[in-house]
């Protein structure tokens, strides 16, 4: 695998990976993995614990769809006090 190589070639047919290799998928820590294991399908083999591609894909999918709806960043802007006499006064 180059250095470029996003790695997904070598996935190709895998259903399952450790979570080491989730965790670099993923773009998290180890630890922030475990902590979220509950939303992921993940079973054990002998010892070694393995997470499935497929729920990896849904997680992100379904962050992607919440943070679409979110409004931006920081704090609302303030509204002057003359706009909000004359939205008043519009107002029947």
């Amino acid at each position: 695998m180059s250095i470029l190589s996003t790695g997904a070639s070598d996935r190709e047919g895998v259903l399952a990976v450790s979570p080491r290799e989730a965790c670099r998928i993923m773009g998290v820590s180890l630890a922030y993995l475990y902590r979220i294991l509950p939303e992921l399908e993940a079973y054990k083999e002998g010892r070694a614990r393995r997470i499935s591609l497929a729920s990896i894909k849904r997680r992100q999918a379904r962050l992607i769809a919440q943070a679409s709806g979110k409004r931006p960043r920081g704090r609302p802007r303030k509204v002057e006090p003359e706009a909000q006499a004359e939205a008043g006064a519009d107002a029947p």
